[in-house]
């Protein structure tokens, strides 16, 4: 009878890990950076020459809200009524009263 006798394994590295300056010391390049939250971009624009001051600033969105007093306020005209329900973040649904378009907003630098 002949068995064979099963090979070793080879022994993996043992692996430590470290945290903070020493690892960075050790692989030869930076970590990432990590950069405080900086809050909500806000700025003052301008709609008909009228400052709204404090206003979000979102450069990403498809859509953008104004509530109906500042509307009235500001003196806008050319609402069109639609159709449409907002969800917003938490989930919840909006119904606007209408939508507004082409208006010109200036932001002050």
């Amino acid at each position: 009878m002949c068995i064979k006798k099963p090979r070793r394994k080879p022994k993996d590295p043992s692996t430590i890990h470290m945290m903070g300056k020493l690892s960075e010391l050790i692989i030869a390049r930076p970590l990432l950076t990590e950069y405080n939250d900086l809050g909500n971009p806000t700025a003052t624009v301008y709609i008909d020459g009228q400052p709204i001051t404090n206003t979000l600033i979102d450069l990403g969105t498809t859509i953008n809200v104004m509530i109906k007093d500042l509307f009235t306020t500001l003196g806008l005209h050319g609402l069109r009524r639609m159709p449409i329900v907002l969800e917003l973040a938490d989930r919840s649904r909006v119904k606007p009263e209408g939508v507004l378009e082409d208006i010109v907003i200036t932001i002050e630098s």
